[in-house]
């Protein structure tokens, strides 16, 4: 059902902050299960890294520790018009929230680009890509140090997405 499609969450930023601060805790499923059965579903998945997801999300409710159950509803939207809901909110192992969907296929996780962007930096080139941990420091001196090379594009973040800068005055990510 998603694969190959672009995900958006439909709602405004307002409603996912009070969403995301308003949840009833549950226990954590994730915690009874082993390492060792987390680690054995997920070598089975594929996990896309995704700069046209907002959040990070799977079908693998073993993924998750620390979850809840979000009070009002957080709606996923696929670009053909597609809708389905979340039913867990946790955190994966890379301390990212990460939403379970039980519609989702059981088999697949699309970690957000912009998510793990805020550690330091992605970078994708044509046949792989690397997610980097950077200070302010370092991301400073990356970012004079790629202003060197020719810009094709350049991008700005909204919704947690990456989309292409359509006029100077959309503040450049």
């Amino acid at each position: 059902m998603y694969e190959n499609e672009f995900l958006e969450l439909t709602i405004d930023e307002e409603v996912a902050l009070l969403a995301s601060l308003d949840v009833v805790e549950v226990q954590s499923s994730s915690l009874s299960k082993s390492i060792d059965s987390v680690n054995e579903v997920c070598n089975t998945c594929t996990i896309k890294f995704d700069s046209a997801c907002s959040r990070c999300m799977s079908g693998i409710p073993e993924r998750l520790r620390d979850t809840s159950k979000p009070l009002s509803t957080i709606a996923v939207k696929g670009f053909n018009g597609t809708v389905s809901t979340v039913d867990t909110v946790g955190v994966n192992d890379d301390g990212k929230r990460e939403y379970y969907i039980q519609n989702m296929p059981a088999d697949l996780c699309l970690l957000s680009a912009n998510e793990y962007a805020k550690d330091g930096a992605a970078i994708l080139m044509e046949d792989d890509g690397v997610v980097l941990r950077l200070s302010s420091e370092e991301k400073e001196r990356f970012r004079e140090y790629i202003s060197q090379f020719q810009k094709i594009k350049e991008l700005v973040v909204r919704n947690r997405t990456y989309e292409v800068a359509n006029s100077s005055s959309d503040e450049v990510a």
